[in-house]
């Protein structure tokens, strides 16, 4: 009897006291200050390369005590309570091209995450490390974190094609003469001989009727 009698205490304690916990430490107050803690928390992302391709690595730093993680991501609903010194989370082993959904809650306490966050890992370009690429590094598809999708032809046809301009010699400009005086004249003329002609031919006409009507004058100026 007395051995039952403690089994229904640790029993009670068992069932009663996490509820007791939770109704201490879930108050508003205490939700909204490590909501603030969750803004510290500092998401960094590395890699190594694998069979040539990258395997990265999701660094969290800053994490609370008494915050855990879970990964919200699709069929994956895994959760992180224990943290390196400093609160920090490595979690490793992620492939190219994926968006995680991380949420941060506050441990002992259900309901909304205090803060979510979502890390993107760039889709890789196994061209990158093409010789084809080699000195043209810059070009779209020879872009490390880029998604490309062409064939193996259609990439050496494009990088050649743009290694080809890239590199190509500027044709020499043609050298440019400069006219003599004389050729200069020639050209004046050329251009505005209309003009030319045009005044001249008033400037003799000008002349021609000044002549006349001197002529004129001189034929009637007579005393009576």
């Amino acid at each position: 009897m007395k051995r039952y009698l403690i089994y229904m205490a640790i029993l009670y304690g068992l069932l009663f006291m996490p509820y007791r916990v939770q109704a201490l430490s879930c108050d508003n107050r205490t939700i909204a200050e490590y909501r603030e803690f969750t803004n510290n928390i500092k998401i960094t992302t590395d890699y190594v390369m694998q069979d040539g391709q990258p395997v990265f690595t999701i660094i969290f730093n800053n994490i609370h005590s008494g915050i855990y993680v879970r990964d919200e991501t699709t069929h994956s609903m895994n959760i992180y309570r224990e943290f390196d010194e400093g609160g920090q989370l490595t979690l490793e082993g992620y492939r190219a091209d994926q968006k995680r959904t991380f949420a941060f809650y506050l441990d002992g306490c259900y309901g909304s995450p205090l803060a979510t966050r979502y890390v993107t890992l760039p889709a890789y370009n196994a061209y990158a490390d093409d010789q084809a690429c080699s000195g043209i590094e810059e070009f779209n598809l020879c872009q490390r974190w880029a998604k490309v999708s062409v064939s193996r032809e259609t990439f050496l046809e494009k990088t050649s094609e743009y290694r080809e301009n890239k590199f190509k010699q500027p044709e020499p400009e043609p050298e440019v003469k400069e006219d003599t005086w004389q050729e200069k004249v020639l050209k004046f003329i050329g251009k505005y001989y209309v003009y030319l002609i045009s005044g001249v031919i008033i400037f003799i006409l000008l002349l021609s009727a000044i002549k006349i009507l001197s002529v004129k004058k001189h034929q009637f100026n007579f005393k009576v």
